[in-house]
């Protein structure tokens, strides 16, 4: 697809804002361009997995710990990749901003990646596994592999351009992550844990999509193959949504489920938020759909706390 450069340029500049956005919004972007908010997706799945593989309201300070930072250093990566001239100009046109924040501060941010990815992978090996320690190089090679340079460049193409692929990708990597975290303590048992991978991945996999809805504009300028920009704006939604109630009502007839009140919780929380947001902030889906899990995994591990007391 060949791109004018008015049309590039009409990408490249920032929307204006006739309205100022509220303190709350501006904690949103600031969350999502610093990967905050991935971040604790990753570690609301984690105590997902824990809450409904009866394990307990939360998993263990060493856990928290590992996968947060973990996480946040891997997709901060993608965010600020091992260099700038590796910065992705369609993520540059879907978020001026951010790109600029990623330009100026590269150098402090990438020590911050080097930071979160040690420690976390030294807490993890210490207090966890060091098998599960091994998840989070694994993912810093999966960044790379997912979107370690530009598009077009010379070599194998990128996973970030393929569709459903990519969403799949993200799915499994963070369900993967999660599960690293969490099978030391049932001894490593996949046939516990198999049924709740499959929901996850259902799960993350429709969030995924969704996500990929803030993006429609800069994605289809820069050809990029995304379901939004091949299918269009509705019949994303009604895919995405299909498979977070699917994943949903799998987390919730688990048979060796957690107590009666976090399967509920897990079971209609994910599609009712999912289903508020596009509705009620459908400029603004990303960043909410990323902050939701782990509001709802404390919710879950509230309930399932005070329906033992």
């Amino acid at each position: 697809m060949v791109v004018g450069r008015g049309a590039v340029a009409a990408v490249n500049d920032p929307p204006p804002d006739p309205i100022p956005p509220s303190s709350l919004s501006r904690a949103l972007t600031l969350g999502a361009d610093l990967s905050i908010w991935q971040a604790l997706y990753a570690l609301g799945m984690t105590a997902m997995m824990h809450q409904l593989l009866a394990l307990g309201a939360w998993a263990s300070p060493a856990v928290c710990v590992g996968t947060l930072l973990g996480a946040h250093g891997i997709f901060l990566l993608d965010r600020v990749k091992p260099r700038a001239s590796m910065l992705d100009p369609a993520d540059a046109a879907s978020a001026p901003r951010r790109d600029a924040l990623m330009r100026k501060h590269g150098r402090l941010l990438r020590a911050v990646v080097v930071f979160d990815v040690l420690v976390g992978a030294i807490v993890t090996g210490v207090w966890v596994s060091w098998i599960s320690a091994l998840a989070i190089p694994g993912g810093v090679i999966g960044v790379l592999a997912y979107a370690g340079r530009p598009p077009g460049t010379r070599g194998i193409g990128r996973l970030k351009d393929l569709p459903i692929i990519k969403n799949l990708g993200v799915a499994v990597s963070l369900v993967a992550l999660a599960l690293a975290m969490t099978l030391p303590a049932i001894g490593w048992s996949l046939a516990d844990a198999w049924p709740l991978a499959l929901g996850g991945v259902l799960l993350v996999l429709g969030d995924a999509i969704l996500c990929d809805l803030d993006d429609e504009a800069a994605d289809e300028a820069f050809g990029a193959e995304t379901l939004p920009v091949t299918l269009g704006r509705g019949p994303t939604i009604a895919i995405a949504t299909l498979l977070i109630v699917a994943g949903s009502a799998g987390l919730a007839l688990l048979e060796r489920g957690g107590g009666a009140g976090e399967r509920l919780t897990w079971g209609v929380g994910p599609s009712l938020s999912a289903a508020a947001i596009v509705a009620f902030s459908p400029g603004r889906v990303k960043s909410l759909v990323d902050v939701r899990l782990a509001v709802i995994a404390v919710l879950a591990g509230g309930i399932g706390v005070t329906l033992a007391l």
